[in-house]
């Protein structure tokens, strides 16, 4: 069973379920900005406030009546929308109400706006209309969705071929060949 968390790490482990950034959360305790970095990695080691941080994130799912499945839904749809279906057969952009449920929870932003040739003196004439949409970013989204079913993981691999009979044996060499240079130099030379 966890212990009861001290004031400190109650507000780290607050601060951090913010926004998942442990470096802010130990400046928000008081850590200086040249160490917060490391001693909120240190902190996110403590078992005692990894307990906490799954215990209260379990709580605001549970709240929200959010699933991890509902999650990689969310991030499946921001990842495979298509945005042919923004368009109508003419080319034309759709209106929100018309695009399907998919699609609109892609769309980021959209604007329109009147374009216009200028005259001389302020005088200017409208000659069409420019929309923009922004939609989702795929890449970014298809990364949060591989790392949500563990596709990538972070991790590095060595290798070593290296004996570890033949370290040892190598090290007592040194240690030896160490020993017996000092041994040397406390024995007086006499030269005849």
């Amino acid at each position: 069973m966890a212990r009861p968390l001290i004031r400190r790490q109650q507000i780290f482990v607050a601060e951090y379920l913010v926004d998942q950034n442990a470096t802010r959360a130990a400046i928000a305790v008081g850590c200086s900005r040249r160490s917060a970095r490391q001693q909120g990695s240190r902190w996110l080691t403590n078992a005692d406030i990894r307990a906490e941080i799954a215990r209260q994130t379990r709580e605001r799912c549970e709240k929200l009546g959010v699933t991890a499945d509902e999650v990689i839904a969310g991030l499946k749809k921001l990842v495979f929308f298509d945005i042919r279906k923004c368009y109508r057969q003419d080319g034309s952009l759709k209106p929100v109400p018309e695009l399907d449920d998919e699609t609109a929870y892609a769309l980021r932003s959209m604007d329109t706006k009147e374009a216009y040739r200028h005259f001389g003196r302020g005088k200017a004439k409208a000659v069409g209309v420019i929309e923009k949409i922004r939609m989702a970013d795929k890449g970014l989204n298809l990364e949060r969705l591989g790392r949500s079913i563990a596709l990538f993981k972070d991790r590095v691999e060595v290798e070593v071929e290296v004996n570890l009979a033949e370290r040892i044996a190598a090290g007592r060499k040194r240690v030896m060949e160490s020993q017996d240079r000092r041994e040397r130099k406390k024995t007086p030379h006499f030269s005849s």
